[in-house]
């Protein structure tokens, strides 16, 4: 599943009990503000570790959305709502590397009978395009479940390394009013705030990301 990526900025409404309260949090162009739902995030956001099981499927970082709701659903069982607010940096679509480069990093880390599949599929994609971008390294270990649990860090250390700040991918879950921002590199990452769960949220319109 290869994804579509663009750069994200927005403002967002807040309704709490019969307040409604105006959150303009790009009155300073160079950030934006999205959702998390998770534990610890306050204590833990300034570090990169391997991801869980099934928690990378759109790549190894930290999952933010425009959506409230989604945010809500995977605070459930103790966890929190956050808002997160980033510098806008560098959107992994604008990255290239080279093909050595890329062949370097899979017989490093990439699960050994999936190497040469890999290292296929991506001279193949440099002999077409003429260029590699970072997002298909990515994308095919993802989609070739490639990676191990462990090397999920690698992966991700390996994109920073590149000059990647964040990946945003549009439809979620079928939804095309939603929008997720995976982070990869956490020194993009300005603040983080604890959100009561009592008070009703509204999502930020998807045609406020650009």
């Amino acid at each position: 599943m290869i994804r579509k990526l663009y750069s994200l900025c927005f403002e967002c409404s807040i309704n709490i009990g019969m307040r409604y309260i105006e959150l303009i949090e790009n009155e300073a162009p160079a950030t934006m503000t999205l959702w998390h739902g998770g534990r610890g995030l306050h204590q833990s956001y300034h570090e990169m570790r391997p991801s869980a099981k099934g928690q990378w499927e759109y790549g190894p970082g930290l999952y933010l959305t425009n959506r409230y709701e989604t945010a809500v659903k995977y605070a459930k069982g103790g966890g929190n709502v956050y808002l997160v607010t980033i510098t806008k940096g560098t959107e992994i679509n604008s990255v290239d590397v080279s093909l050595e480069d890329a062949t370097d990093f899979v017989k490093r880390y990439v699960i050994k009978r999936l190497q040469r599949q890999i290292l296929g599929d991506l001279k193949n994609c440099f002999d077409k395009r003429g260029k590699l971008p970072i997002v298909t390294v990515v994308n095919l270990c993802l989609n070739h479940q490639a990676i191990t649990t462990r090397n999920t860090l690698a992966l991700r250390q390996y994109v920073v390394d590149h000059g990647v700040d964040y990946e945003v991918s549009r439809g979620y879950g079928g939804r095309g009013d939603e929008t997720l921002v995976i982070v990869y590199n956490p020194a993009c990452i300005k603040n983080v705030q604890k959100i009561s769960t009592a008070a009703k949220y509204y999502t930020t319109p998807s045609n406020e990301i650009s």
